[in-house]
């Protein structure tokens, strides 16, 4: 009888120094958009992407076709979206520029808009001048990550960014939808 006595102690000892079993949120993100330059803003449906049928392997799933006169795939960008818990938390844009000039980036020149699906467009408004990138340039063969956590319009109804970098017409990228 002493040595269940022990046992149900030392056990109850045992539980009562257990970490309690908290849940944590599962944060996860998801490479939604993808964009080139743009010459000019209104050669932006020459520039589509879709399903890469002909592979297996999932780094390939997508191919995305231009006109090399009026795109130049040496600026592109990402546009990932980041997810807390389920909901969204924050949409990142990647610009890379792998152009042998760098690129003017400015607080009060630099516009990001969305496109929803019925074609309505909403200014993505930029988070304070503290928390804005502190470069003033995207130098040859570097990349500039520009995180917003605020959205006018839900993630799943925004068709296109734009993008205008420095608020120079040679640096516009359009972000399309990556097919899935």
């Amino acid at each position: 009888m002493k040595k269940l006595l022990f046992i149900l102690m030392v056990g109850s000892l045992f539980i009562g120094c257990a970490p309690n079993s908290t849940s944590y949120t599962k944060s996860t993100s998801y490479t939604n958009f993808f964009g080139i330059n743009m010459k000019d803003v209104i050669w932006h449906e020459k520039f589509y992407m879709k399903l890469n049928e002909e592979t297996l392997d999932d780094s390939t799933d997508w191919l995305y076709w231009h006109d090399k006169r009026t795109m130049d795939t040496n600026l592109k960008a990402y546009g990932t979206v980041k997810y807390y818990g389920g909901d969204f938390h924050m949409l990142e844009i990647r610009v890379i520029n792998n152009k042998s000039t760098p690129i003017q980036t400015n607080y009060f020149l630099d516009e990001f808009v969305l496109i929803d699906l019925l074609g309505s467009s909403y200014i993505i408004e930029k988070p304070s001048i503290t928390s804005y990138p502190k470069a003033s340039y995207i130098n040859p063969n570097s990349e500039l990550t520009y995180r917003f956590s605020s959205l006018p319009v839900e993630i799943v109804l925004i068709e296109k960014i734009l993008v205008s970098i420095g608020g120079r017409k040679e640096n516009y990228i359009v972000l399309k939808r990556i097919p899935k």
